[in-house]
C-alpha cells in the first residue's frame, strides 16, 4: 500500500512538473486568443565608467555616452579578432597532444567545471 502511495505522489508531482514547464513555455495571449506583444525593456542609453554617475553632469553623460557609442565598434571588431587568435593558438596546440593527453584534458576540464558549479549560487530566474 505503502509503495503505491509513493507512486501515485510520483506520478502526480511529475505531472503537476510538466504541467508547469509546459505553462512556462507557452506564449501570452491578448485580445482575440492571438499571442501578446511581448514588451522588451528599454535598453539604457549608455552605461557610466565605474565612479561616475555621481560625478559628471548630464552634459557630460551625454558626451560620455556618444564617445563610447562611436568606439564600441572599433573594441568590438578588435575583440572578435582577440577571440579568432586564440582560437587559433588554442587549435594548433591541442594538434600537439595525443589521443591520451586530449582525453586527460577534457577529464581535468570537467572536473575544474563540475567544482566550480558547485560553489556557484543558483541561477536567479
Amino acid at each position: 500500500m505503502k509503495l503505491l502511495l509513493t507512486r501515485r505522489f510520483l506520478a502526480g508531482l511529475l505531472l503537476a512538473i510538466g504541467t508547469t514547464v509546459l505553462a512556462c513555455n507557452l506564449p501570452l495571449l491578448g485580445e482575440e486568443g492571438k499571442p501578446a506583444e511581448v514588451v522588451k525593456p528599454k535598453k539604457p542609453h549608455g552605461k557610466l565608467p565605474a565612479y561616475y554617475a555621481k560625478v559628471v553632469t548630464p552634459e557630460q553623460r551625454e558626451q560620455i555616452i556618444k564617445i563610447q557609442k562611436e568606439y564600441q565598434p572599433k573594441i568590438d571588431a578588435l575583440q572578435a579578432q582577440l577571440k579568432a587568435l586564440i582560437n587559433e593558438r588554442n587549435e594548433k596546440i591541442e594538434a600537439l597532444l595525443t589521443p591520451e593527453q586530449k582525453k586527460q584534458i577534457e577529464e581535468a576540464t570537467a572536473a575544474a567545471r563540475a567544482k566550480r558549479k558547485k560553489f556557484q549560487p543558483p541561477a536567479e530566474q
